[in-house]
């Protein structure tokens, strides 16, 4: 569970992959009969993400480095 938890996070802070795409290879690769189960995990990890990121832009940086241009970086 907790890989599909981090597949969440992961669309939700890169532009690789949208969070949409994300969700329809999860559910497309998943057992039969667990596909809630992952929609919540991935879910999950999206909100957990959105609000980790949230909280991180509230803080304070060094002026010679941008919260956006380290964000573009990866």
């Amino acid at each position: 569970m907790a890989n599909i938890i981090a597949l969440g996070a992961l669309a939700q802070l890169s532009p690789i992959v949208s969070p949409k795409a994300m969700e329809a290879a999860v559910l497309a690769r998943v057992p039969k009969g667990t596909e809630k189960l992952n929609r919540d995990a991935l879910k999950a990890g999206m909100a957990a993400a959105k609000q980790a990121k949230k909280k991180w832009m509230k803080e304070e940086l060094s002026p010679e480095v941008s919260k956006e241009d380290l964000l573009d970086s990866y």
